[in-house]
């Protein structure tokens, strides 16, 4: 739901959902990653979906929050 790839923002800014799309997989994962120089990572997804950058500082934001809500839960 938060793919940065120029795809799926675009489905996202048309009010579209950016996932799922014909054809994907029940289970969306992660088939492999790799590091984009000091940027962040990039991910392929079983979905053969592998654009995008994720960078140090939105994973981080997402951790936190995640972090974050968990705590309200306990």
């Amino acid at each position: 739901m938060n793919c940065l790839c120029a795809e799926c923002r675009g489905r996202r800014d048309q009010g579209m959902e950016a996932w799922p799309g014909a054809g994907a997989p029940a289970v969306l994962r992660i088939e492999s990653v790799r590091e984009v120089g000091n940027w962040g990572l990039n991910f392929t997804w079983n979905d053969t979906h592998s654009t995008g950058i994720y960078t140090w500082e939105i994973l981080r934001e997402w951790d936190e929050g995640r972090s974050a809500e968990a705590a309200g839960h306990e």
